[in-house]
């Protein structure tokens, strides 16, 4: 008698073991359904937490890109500047040496501006050219750059030209006019 009230608790434990099973299965079921729409709820939108940290990191990184991208605006105009320093240079250079030579021999006594020949400046630009008497000795000019003056008249006269930007860069270009008269 003892097996067969063994074998009975046996197979009872069995089915309230499969039925407490089976209750864990559902209980997960429904655990992850709620977990899912809680999930859900919760993605809708942001907490005040979030948002407070969102505007922390905003104000920490707006200012510092700010800086960054003017700095960056700042670098992007000097092609520009560039180009225009090199060309006003090449325009002055060019006006001042078909002025010629008996035009340039009275320029050296008062220096001209760029203008007076021609030449439109554009605002922030720094234009000077330099007409001078050089003297000339076979093989090399004495004053390559038009740095030294003759107060004489010889028969070469050095332009030296120079144009700052407003990015501060300056460009300069000497040439020479002779006095073919000579």
């Amino acid at each position: 008698m003892r097996q067969g009230s063994r074998g009975r608790g046996a197979k009872g434990s069995r089915d309230r073991s499969q039925k407490s099973e089976d209750r864990r299965q559902r209980s997960k079921i429904v655990n992850s359904k709620l977990i899912t729409q809680n999930s859900k709820l919760h993605s809708r939108g942001f907490t005040l937490i979030e948002l407070i940290i969102f505007i922390i990191i905003a104000g920490i990184f707006l200012p510092a890109t700010y800086v960054a991208f003017s700095a960056a605006m700042q670098r992007g105009t000097q092609p520009e500047d560039y180009t225009r320093g090199m060309l006003l240079t090449e325009q002055v250079m060019e006006l001042a040496t078909k002025r010629g030579y008996t035009l340039l021999a009275s320029d050296t006594s008062s220096l001209p501006s760029c203008a007076a020949i021609g030449v439109n400046v554009t605002t922030g630009y720094i234009c000077s050219w330099t007409p001078r008497y050089v003297n000339f000795s076979g093989g090399a000019f004495s004053s390559p750059d038009c740095s030294v003056s003759y107060g004489s008249t010889t028969n070469y006269i050095c332009i030296a030209v120079s144009v700052t930007t407003p990015q501060g860069n300056t460009f300069s270009s000497t040439g020479m006019v002779t006095n073919h008269g000579f």
